[in-house]
């Protein structure tokens, strides 16, 4: 589902599931000839986040927050924490305190580097070092305890 949305984002018209094992001389013969690009350019945007986000690319955010020493919480929710300390990172950077990660951001953002974690063996710890401080207890991120829906690529048993 999420690559097909990804796709969706990208703006390719469609997907394919080609599969090599299932081709005959025709299809070998069609893949090596000669095409014409169809569809969309390729867009190299960074993703908008704000205020009620859920998802990796906020934990991402927030490891790099941290570093900072902006943030101490790192859990996969934007919340008004998050928003409070991308508007403190915005305005120390001269940018629009908006509160939201927008291109601008994340290119001031990236080159700070994200806080070092380390997940614990246990679910719900978290350790996390940033800016000099020590290690201390985090809730583990919400989108980290989510169950897979379905299988996509589901393989034969025992592969």
């Amino acid at each position: 589902r999420r690559f097909r949305q990804l796709s969706a984002a990208y703006g390719a018209k469609g997907l394919s599931w080609w599969v090599w094992q299932f081709s005959g001389a025709r299809q070998w013969t069609a893949l090596g000839s000669a095409f014409t690009p169809i569809g969309a350019r390729r867009r190299d945007t960074y993703p908008l986040l704000r205020r009620g986000n859920r998802s990796d690319l906020v934990v991402w955010a927030q490891q790099h927050l941290m570093k900072l020493g902006l943030l101490n919480v790192v859990n996969g929710n934007y919340g008004s924490g998050t928003q409070n300390a991308v508007r403190g990172f915005q305005s120390s950077r001269g940018l629009a305190p908006t509160g939201q990660v927008d291109s601008a951001t994340w290119q001031a953002l990236l080159p700070s580097g994200p806080a070092a974690i380390r997940w614990g063996p246990k679910r719900g710890a978290v350790r996390v070092a940033a800016a000099g401080r020590r290690a201390s207890a985090q809730p583990i991120p919400l989108n980290a305890g989510r169950p897979a829906r379905r299988n996509e690529l589901r393989a034969a048993p025992g592969h």
